[in-house]
């Protein structure tokens, strides 16, 4: 009894400490909130940086035109490569997840082309936050 009452100790922290991990940092129009996780905030290379972004959006939202009709995402999460000192980003990854954690619809382009954040876009708010104020 008592390892059954640690497991689930042990696991109920895991869920906690994981979903601490992902600090709020913008809000859309749509009523979406986008969380980035500053421990996956790693170099790449010599000035590219990488981390990853959340977004949640209030109401499951449809997949892309590509994925299959009628589904709905509740959460996408993004692996976006920054430079804080040319102050552009690209995102490499994007998957698409239901309420319960299953893969809808996942995209790479590791070659994605780094592009200038542009004025009042999740993108630029999410360098606000990834650079340092000194940029």
């Amino acid at each position: 009894m008592k390892r059954i009452a640690l497991s689930i100790l042990v696991i109920v922290n895991f869920s906690c400490a994981h979903a601490a991990d992902w600090e709020p940092f913008a809000y859309s129009k749509q009523d979406t909130v986008f969380y980035w996780r500053p421990a996956s905030a790693a170099t790449s290379g010599t000035y590219l940086q990488r981390a990853w972004v959340k977004s949640e959006p209030k109401t499951p939202q449809p997949v892309d035109e590509a994925k299959p009709q009628g589904k709905k995402y509740q959460y996408a999460v993004a692996l976006y490569v920054y430079s804080c000192a040319q102050l552009t980003l690209a995102i490499v990854s994007r998957h698409e997840y239901s309420e319960q954690g299953v893969v809808l619809w996942s995209h790479n382009n590791p070659m994605a082309a780094q592009e200038p954040a542009l004025p009042d876009t999740i993108g630029e708010q999410f360098l606000f936050v990834a650079c340092p104020p000194s940029r």
